[in-house]
């Protein structure tokens, strides 16, 4: 599936040069075409023995987050409009698992987690 973020920032776009299919695995880039901050869209299938990992300083915050009705974590630095921050959740109906990395707050971020969907002409 070719799933999206829905609700974009503004000046945000799809780096479609820098998106990346692979089997199982689907990494897309979102550029401000003003400041040049990108951010992450990354999805994969849940697969026996396959593992998805994060960077997570000293610092970092852990916090349990819903997206969508779905289990998921916040991963944040101490300076989280500053630092890059990541939520990662799992979809088991789907068998995938998202994460939205971003240079941006807890609340910007889950907002745009909750945002991605498939877009209109796959549903």
């Amino acid at each position: 599936p070719q799933y999206e973020i829905a609700k974009l920032p503004e000046g945000y776009a799809e780096v479609e040069s820098e998106r990346i299919e692979l089997p199982g695995q689907v990494n897309i880039v979102y550029r401000n075409r003003e400041t040049g901050q990108t951010m992450y869209l990354d999805y994969a299938q849940i697969s026996q023995g396959g593992v998805s990992d994060f960077g997570i300083l000293k610092d970092s915050k852990i916090i349990p987050v819903m997206v969508n009705g779905l289990d998921g974590q916040f991963f944040g630095g101490a300076d989280s409009e500053s630092e890059w921050n990541t939520v990662t959740w799992i979809d088991p109906d789907s068998q995938l698992q998202f994460s939205v990395d971003a240079p941006l707050d807890k609340m910007d971020i889950l907002n745009i987690a909750e945002s991605v969907s498939l877009p209109e002409s796959t549903k």
